[in-house]
C-alpha cells in the first residue's frame, strides 16, 4: 500500500511537469494548444484508469513471488 502511495505522487509530480512543459510549448507555438491540451487530457485520463483500477498492476509484484518461492 505504501510503495503505491509513492508511485502515486512520482506520477503526480511527473505529470504536473509535463503539464509545465505542455504549456510553455503551447505559449511558443500558439497553434499547438489544441493538440497539447488534447494530449494532456488522453495522459491525465489514462493515469486516472492505472491509479483507479487495482486490478491493473502498474509494477510487477516481484516481492510475492520472493516470498511464495520461500515458501515452496
Amino acid at each position: 500500500s505504501r510503495g503505491r502511495g509513492a508511485v502515486r505522487v512520482q506520477l503526480q509530480t511527473e505529470l504536473l511537469q509535463l503539464g509545465h512543459l505542455l504549456h510553455n510549448e503551447a505559449l511558443l507555438e500558439q497553434e499547438e494548444i489544441e493538440i497539447m491540451v488534447n494530449i494532456r487530457q488522453l495522459v491525465m485520463f489514462l493515469l486516472h484508469v492505472l491509479l483507479s483500477n487495482s486490478k491493473i498492476p502498474i509494477f510487477p509484484p516481484r516481492a510475492r513471488r520472493r516470498c511464495a518461492s520461500k515458501g515452496n
